[in-house]
């Protein structure tokens, strides 16, 4: 009967344990989440080589949900085309000013329209969208485009991570119009797969992935 005794509070103490630690990974796990998903505080306009150099400037749009949407644009003379380059998850437009001068030298008669995602840089909102619920905010941009410049003009969009994302589910969906060209630099497969490349997020995302517990970043993959 001790021994029984012995045996049955111990097998409580072991559930309690990995009870303590399921409740404590659940609510590392919630924060994160919450951190990830979710934009606290809207981050600080900095100055930059963008108005300096290339002499940018800011407007604005609101999208479908009347949430203002902020875009820096690179104005050209009479413009025929427009070169939109959309940014990574948590990055900014401003983020990607180095890849200006490579438009600028091989497309110069092109203006350059960097924009903020929303609940990103100085776009309104806090809920990040992942490149999918960005997709209609790209057909306010496409929109606001053909009506300032005219139905024929032309656009090429260029997107790094979440922004190839984003234009690819755009594209897919058939919903663009006068996009020439569709540059899609390093888009994920999935949003699982996203959270998956940052260390700190693979043992909390639920990714069905074995692979992706062991290691963040897939087979093959460059690091």
């Amino acid at each position: 009967m001790v021994k029984n005794n012995k045996t049955a509070i111990k097998g409580l103490l072991v559930l309690g344990g990995v009870s303590t630690a399921a409740a404590s990974v659940f609510t590392l796990s919630k924060k994160y989440a919450k951190k990830l998903l979710y934009r606290h505080h809207k981050q600080e306009d900095r100055p930059s080589i963008l108005e300096t150099k290339f002499n940018s400037q800011n407007i604005y749009i609101k999208n479908d949900q009347d949430i203002q949407l902020r875009g820096i644009l690179i104005p050209k003379e009479n413009p025929q085309m427009t070169v939109l380059i959309s940014h990574p998850f948590g990055l900014q437009a401003k983020d990607m000013q180095l890849y200006v001068p490579y438009f600028e030298d091989h497309l110069p008669e092109a203006q350059i329209l960097l924009i903020d995602a929303c609940a990103h840089g100085q776009s309104d909102g806090y809920i990040r969208g992942f490149g999918i619920k960005d997709v209609n905010d790209l057909v306010c941009w496409n929109k606001y485009l053909l009506e300032t410049y005219g139905k024929d003009h032309k656009i090429l969009m260029y997107g790094k991570e979440q922004g190839a994302n984003t234009i690819l589910n755009a594209s897919g969906r058939h919903v663009l119009k006068n996009v020439e060209a569709i540059i899609s630099d390093g888009a994920y497969t999935s949003r699982q797969r996203k959270q998956c490349q940052n260390p700190r997020a693979r043992w909390w995302t639920g990714c069905p992935r074995r692979r992706c517990r062991r290691s963040p970043w897939p087979s093959g993959a460059r690091r």
